[in-house]
């Protein structure tokens, strides 16, 4: 009897760390994400800007002088 309660609780102390690691780990895995999309973001800006310019440039050199 004795065996038994021990081996239910060292089964259930076993489940409550793993749900805290799994917890942890999801935090981890939701920071990294949020860091990757906001990379794509500001990417995606820089892109979109540069693709809206103007493909050659001229200038009016006679007035500079």
């Amino acid at each position: 009897m004795l065996l038994i309660l021990g081996n239910e609780i060292k089964i259930r102390l076993k489940e409550e760390e793993d749900k805290e690691w799994d917890f942890k780990l999801k935090e981890q895995q939701d920071s990294i994400d949020l860091q990757k999309s906001v990379i794509k973001a500001a990417r995606d800006v820089g892109v979109a800007y540069g693709n809206k310019q103007p493909k050659t440039v001229t200038y009016n050199t006679r007035s500079w002088w």
